[in-house]
């Protein structure tokens, strides 16, 4: 009986177990966790080498871009607002990650970040080289270099590595390799 009565007692202990989940987190902290995640990920990078000098305009897609081009929706069911608004934020913190690691590694000498809704439309103004995103579609997100006064443009075509520290030393190499095919002049690290 007193084994009847031991057994009863942690079937009961492990069945209260599973009905005491801890509590997800809020979309607010989701948020917050992966802007401070991104932010150490971007101030972990190695400084570039070579690098390009010079002013950069990066023009990204504006929020309204990103969520016509960029959100993957369930087919003949609409997502919910916040959700969609969630997924954006998300997008943004990776895509201001990869701004960010160009800034830290100092690959420009300085660096201006505009969204627009047509990136590729954006003028360079009086900068060096324009870098801008185009989305797509959810499964199409490229990065562009352009050299002012050069008509032509570069994909930078890098790998995604699982190490997001190694995907952004290899997203600002590529920049630098996008920009050297166009005839940049590279310059050794600062």
């Amino acid at each position: 009986m007193r084994h009847a009565w031991v057994a009863l007692l942690l079937i009961g202990m492990l069945a209260a177990c599973g009905r005491h989940e801890p509590p997800s987190p809020s979309p607010d902290a989701a948020l917050a966790a992966l802007r401070d995640e991104a932010a150490r990920d971007s101030a972990s990078v190695a400084p570039a080498s070579p690098r390009l000098g010079g002013r950069a305009l990066i023009a990204l897609p504006d929020r309204a871009l990103i969520e016509a081009n960029g959100i993957r929706r369930p087919a003949g069911k609409p997502a919910a607002p916040e959700t969609v608004a969630f997924m954006v934020d998300v997008l943004q913190i990776g895509v201001i990650a990869n701004v960010e690691a160009l800034r830290r590694a100092h690959v420009f000498d300085s660096v201006t970040v505009v969204g627009d809704a047509d990136p590729a439309a954006v003028p360079a103004g009086d900068n060096d080289f324009k870098i801008w995103l185009l989305a797509e579609s959810p499964d199409v997100w490229r990065w562009y270099v352009a050299r002012a006064g050069n008509p032509a443009r570069a994909q930078v075509a890098f790998d995604l590595v699982p190490d997001k520290v190694q995907r952004l030393n290899a997203f600002n190499a590529a920049v630098v390799q996008a920009a050297a095919s166009l005839g940049a002049r590279a310059l050794p690290a600062r």
